[in-house]
């Protein structure tokens, strides 16, 4: 799982938001979201930085560490 798809579970967990709360706070569809948190579609550096001010971290928690 990525650092952005940790962060979404735990806010939304935190929050009690859903995925489709959160789809419409991005102006996405909740498919494109749920696509997105699998890896199967690339997330935009606006989704991105929308995504840190939503859940409430900085840019830097959402990076993938190195391998």
């Amino acid at each position: 799982m990525d650092r952005i798809a940790e962060k979404i579970a735990v806010w939304l967990q935190k929050t009690g938001n859903s995925k489709k709360s959160l789809a419409n706070m991005l102006n996405i569809s909740t498919t494109s979201l749920n696509n997105k948190l699998r890896g199967k579609t690339s997330w935009r550096w606006r989704e991105v930085c929308s995504v840190a001010e939503i859940v409430g971290c900085e840019l830097s928690d959402l990076e993938d560490e190195a391998a």
